[in-house]
C-alpha cells in the first residue's frame, strides 16, 4: 500500500487542549475548499460543527456562537494515515501525537431546538460537568435515539440543544466567602458555598434581578441568532430548566419578578420543560395559587419531569387541583433495542412512501382526566395531553445510599428515558400541524 499524504484540518478549542482533534470529513472539506478559494484581501467565517463554531481560515481561530468562551484555533496538516502523523508544513514540524478519531459528521438542520438553562452550582452534576457538556450530552443522546428509530434510507433532521449560562454573574460576590469558609469538610463546603448558596441569591431581589436580567438576554440574543443562521427553520422554541434554572424560567414565563415588570422573551415559546424541579416549593411559600383561572404561564405546554428520589423535585398537579390527586405519570424506559419505540412505521402503498407516526402514549382522549395543561397561555382544550406531573423510573436507584441522593437530582443529564420523552413530546407536536395543515389545504 503506497502511502498517501492529504491535507486535513483540526482544531483545538482551548489552547490548553493537549491535542490536536480532526473535524469530520464534512467540515474538513468545506474548510479546505474556502481555503482554497479564499482572496487575500477577503474576511471569511465558514460555520463548522453543526453551526455551533465559526472558524476565520486566515487568521486561523475557531469561534462558538451559541456561548460565550475564548477563542479556539484551527490548523491545516498534511496527513499520513499510514504512519499516524501529522506534518505541519508552517513550523516544518511533524506530530505523532494527536486525537486519530475524526468527529462524525452532523446534521446542520433542525427539526426543533431546546435551549437549556442550569441549576443550582457550577457543575451541573456529581462529575462537575459544565451546562455546555450537559447540552452536548443531550444531544448525542437524542440523535442516538433517532437513528435507533429510523430506516437508513430515510432522511431526518436534528434537534439542537443549547446552553444558557447565568452563573457567571454570581463569581465575584462568591469569591468573597472563602476568606470566611472553615477549613473543615471542604467537599461539603464547597457544595454549600455554590449549591445551596444559589437558592439564597435567587431569593434576594437584588441578584434574583442580575439573574433573570442575564437569562432572559442570553435568551433573545442566541435565539435570534439561531434563526438567522437557520433562515429555513419553521421549528418549535423550547425551553429547559434543571433545578433551580426550571424556576428561572417558570417566574419569567409568569411575569413574576416584581423587579423586572419589562423583562420579556422576544419569541414565543412552545415548551417548558421542568426537571428536578422545586417550582412548588417556591411558590407555596410566596402564596402563589395555581387554582386562580387567571393564573397562566406563557408557552403552550408544560412538563414538571423528575425522579422519585430527587430531594429536590417536587409535583405541580396538586396544586392545580387539590381532589383526587393522582399518581403522577410513570415515563416509559427507552430500549435502543425495541424498534419504533419513538415512531410507528406507515408504508401508503400506493407509491411506498414511509410516514413516521409519533409514538406518544402519554397522551389520552380519555374526558374524566382533568387537564391540568389549563395553566398555559397557549392551553388548546383539545389537546389529548393533559398532565404536567411525569416520573422517571426510580427502580435504578433502590439499592443507593441516601447519601448519595445528589446522584437522582443529576441523573437527568444522562437519562434516555426523558430524552425519549422529550422527542415524542416534540415530534407528535409537529406531526399535528403537518396534519392540521393537510386538512386546511384540502378544503
Amino acid at each position: 500500500m503506497s502511502d498517501t499524504w492529504l491535507y486535513y484540518w483540526f482544531y483545538k478549542l482551548k489552547e490548553s487542549d493537549p491535542l490536536w482533534n480532526p473535524f469530520s470529513q464534512k467540515d474538513s472539506d468545506k474548510l479546505e475548499n474556502e481555503y482554497s478559494h479564499i482572496k487575500e484581501d477577503q474576511t471569511c467565517l465558514i460555520p463548522v460543527k453543526a453551526g455551533r463554531y465559526d472558524v476565520d481560515i486566515k487568521l486561523k481561530l475557531i469561534t462558538p456562537v451559541y456561548w460565550e468562551a475564548e477563542n479556539g484555533f484551527v490548523k491545516r496538516f498534511k496527513w499520513s494515515k499510514i504512519k499516524k502523523e501529522i506534518h505541519d508544513e508552517e513550523m516544518n514540524q511533524t506530530l505523532k501525537t494527536f486525537n486519530q478519531s475524526v468527529d462524525p459528521d452532523e446534521i446542520d438542520k433542525f427539526d426543533n431546538v431546546c435551549f437549556i438553562v442550569h441549576g443550582i452550582g457550577e457543575g451541573c452534576d456529581l462529575q462537575l460537568r459544565s451546562i455546555l457538556d450537559c447540552a452536548n450530552n443531550f444531544k448525542v443522546i437524542s440523535n442516538e435515539i433517532i437513528n435507533a428509530n429510523l430506516k437508513s434510507s430515510q432522511e431526518f433532521n436534528s434537534i439542537e440543544f443549547l446552553p444558557i449560562s447565568w452563573h457567571n454573574v454570581l463569581h465575584s460576590d462568591k469569591e468573597k466567602w472563602k476568606d470566611i469558609t472553615l477549613p473543615s469538610i471542604p467537599s461539603l463546603r464547597l457544595f454549600s458555598n455554590t449549591a445551596i448558596s444559589d437558592m439564597i441569591f435567587y431569593s434576594n431581589s437584588i441578584y434574583r434581578k442580575q439573574i433573570t436580567e442575564t437569562v432572559v438576554n442570553n435568551l433573545n440574543k442566541y435565539v435570534k441568532k439561531f434563526l438567522e443562521r437557520n433562515p429555513y427553520y419553521n421549528g418549535k422554541i423550547s425551553l429547559i430548566g434543571h433545578s433551580l434554572g426550571s424556576l428561572i424560567l417558570f417566574d419569567l414565563l409568569s411575569n413574576f419578578p416584581s423587579e423586572t415588570p419589562n423583562l420579556k422573551f422576544e419569541f414565543k415559546v412552545d415548551n417548558f420543560f421542568a426537571m428536578g424541579s422545586p417550582i412548588p416549593f417556591f411558590l407555596t411559600t410566596r402564596g402563589v395559587n395555581l387554582m386562580d383561572v387567571n393564573f397562566k404561564l406563557n408557552c403552550d405546554f408544560f412538563y414538571n419531569i423528575f425522579h422519585q428520589l430527587d430531594p429536590f423535585a417536587y409535583r405541580i398537579e396538586p396544586m392545580i387541583k387539590s381532589t383526587d390527586i393522582k399518581e403522577p405519570v410513570l415515563i416509559n424506559r427507552c430500549n435502543l433495542d425495541s424498534p419504533n419505540s419513538l415512531w410507528k412505521m406507515l408504508t401508503f402503498n400506493s407509491n411506498s412512501q414511509i410516514h413516521k407516526v409519533t409514538n406518544n402514549e402519554y397522551l389520552t382522549q380519555d374526558e374524566n382526566v382533568y387537564n391540568y395543561q389549563r395553566i398555559c397561555d397557549g392551553f388548546n382544550k383539545n389537546s389529548k395531553l393533559k398532565r404536567i406531573d411525569f416520573a422517571l423510573d426510580k427502580t435504578l436507584f433502590e439499592n443507593f445510599d441516601y447519601l448519595l441522593f445528589l446522584t437522582a437530582h443529576s441523573s437527568y443529564w444522562d437519562s434516555y428515558d426523558l430524552i425519549l420523552f422529550v422527542l415524542k413530546q416534540l415530534y407528535y407536536q409537529d406531526e399535528m400541524e403537518e396534519l392540521t395543515e393537510i386538512q386546511e389545504n384540502n378544503h
